[in-house]
């Protein structure tokens, strides 16, 4: 229930943001920011891979430890950083959640949208921060630099993320490719050739991948075998498909491609913002369904590329001058991620590791739970 209620806050945030004075909004996001930060760092042993994250925090100085992990430079650091004043896993927490926070603030800033909304949208895909959840949002704020073609802050921005997980490795290339204004056919084109090839080379393709994983000198024995569990273990059976759940999700983004594409048309034609972020939107789903097949986890570097989907949804309901429309696409919106936050997230696949909520004060304990 506290995760609905939650959900809830934010949603009036929302709709609050719409009705009052733009040098009031600041406001309403801060508090946003300190109800989500508080429900996400005072969580124990609730969300995703608890235990290896609590784990290396305890014994992050200890370089035996530190190499059997194999994270990355940045996040040991922060780690390391934060140990040397306390042994408290919540302090890190903190420090973590509030920074993914930051980042998220940041980037709805730059986007010039509804900044609550923004918000809630980060929530609702991802309701507890962990490494990868960091480096995405630090990803989001180099948008702004691919859009105003600024390479060093846009490196620099990549070069932290790498710093705390490699993956967003795939993301470089974005900015040399995504700010050409591409047609509706282009677009489709690409992502019909991912699906073809993720379908094509289910085998194959895995198998190139393990191999350049070997001949890429960052890349240790623990981040191998970690990379053999996503190819051939549990994590794929989990996360695949049936053809009927491949077809909806299919549909599902040919028809976002449609709408944004339409409304380019229609109130976008020149405008790089909206320009880039549907081309980063058209990246990141064909680079979904390029590996949804074959490593359906490494697809959730989609998020890399995806972004922007929230924003362009923001910037067509600009476009609607009348307040009462705006916040009916907004209660829209806010259903539709609703639905994400549910099957997605708390009602998902890891469903006992959300459910119930466990807090620093909680009395009782998870139990029978791998986490």
């Amino acid at each position: 229930m506290i995760y609905q209620l939650l959900f809830i806050f934010l949603s009036l945030l929302v709709i609050g943001e719409e009705c009052i004075k733009p040098k009031q909004r600041k406001w309403l996001l801060l508090c946003g920011i300190l109800a989500v930060g508080l429900f996400q760092s005072l969580r124990w042993k609730t969300g995703t891979d608890w235990t290896s994250y609590y784990d290396f925090f305890i014994h992050s100085n200890n370089s035996v430890w530190r190499e059997e992990a194999g994270f990355e430079l940045g996040y040991t650091y922060l780690n390391q950083l934060i140990r040397c004043f306390s042994s408290s896993f919540t302090i890190f927490l903190f420090v973590e959640c509030f920074l993914n926070l930051f980042f998220i603030a940041r980037f709805a800033k730059d986007m010039k949208v509804n900044h609550c909304m923004v918000l809630l949208v980060s929530f609702a895909l991802m309701v507890f921060p962990i490494r990868y959840t960091l480096a995405n949002s630090i990803i989001l704020c180099s948008y702004k630099y691919i859009i105003d073609k600024k390479f060093f802050p846009f490196l620099c921005f990549f070069l932290l993320a790498f710093s705390i997980h490699r993956i967003v490795i795939v993301f470089f290339p974005m900015y040399f490719l995504v700010r050409k204004e591409y047609s509706f056919s282009v677009l489709m084109g690409i992502f019909t050739i991912a699906v073809i090839v993720g379908l094509l080379g289910e085998t194959t393709f895995a198998n190139v991948l393990k191999l350049i994983t070997v001949l890429y000198a960052g890349v240790g024995e623990s981040f191998q075998e970690k990379l053999n569990a996503y190819v051939t273990g549990d994590i794929p059976d989990r996360l695949s498909m049936n053809p009927i759940q491949y077809l909806l999700t299919y549909l599902s983004s040919i028809f976002f491609v449609l709408l944004f594409c339409y409304y380019r048309k229609k109130f976008f034609i020149g405008n790089q913002v909206y320009n880039v972020l549907l081309n980063l939107y058209v990246c990141g789903i064909s680079f979904n369904r390029l590996f949804l097949q074959i490593i359906p986890d490494f697809a959730r570097a989609t998020s890399l590329f995806t972004g922007g989907l929230s924003v362009m949804l923001l910037l067509i309901v600009s476009q609607y001058h009348r307040r009462a429309t705006k916040i009916v696409w907004y209660l829209v919106l806010i259903l539709y991620f609703y639905f994400q936050f549910r099957k997605g997230s708390i009602e998902g696949y890891y469903k006992d590791i959300y459910i119930p909520y466990y807090n620093i004060f909680s009395e009782g304990e998870r139990f029978g739970t791998v986490i």
